[in-house]
């Protein structure tokens, strides 16, 4: 359920189109650049997209993890202040 665009594989196909021709003009040879560094653009805000929900997901799963042993920390050390109170009581 990924809201990230697809992204493409292998785009050198995709890439080598818009590589001008050497009968091309100046503002053909800019149109075919502008479309090719756009196409780059697209696959790096995809990217950029998945890297960030990655992250996310990284940095909740570390905050679960902290909470759960903070959680078990202090849970054990009340355990043992209830055993060392109720060994020196049965002591005394």
């Amino acid at each position: 359920m990924s809201t990230a665009k697809e992204i493409p594989r292998d785009r050198s196909d995709d890439l080598s189109k818009g590589e001008p021709a050497p009968g091309d003009g100046p503002a053909e040879q800019a149109e075919k650049l502008e479309a090719k560094v756009e196409a780059v653009r697209d696959d790096l805000g995809a990217l950029v997209s998945e890297l960030d929900r990655r992250r996310q997901r990284v940095t909740k799963s570390l905050a679960r993890g902290a909470v759960a042993v903070a959680v078990i920390g202090v849970g054990g050390y009340v355990l043992w202040r209830a055993l060392q109170r109720w060994s020196s009581a049965r002591v005394a």
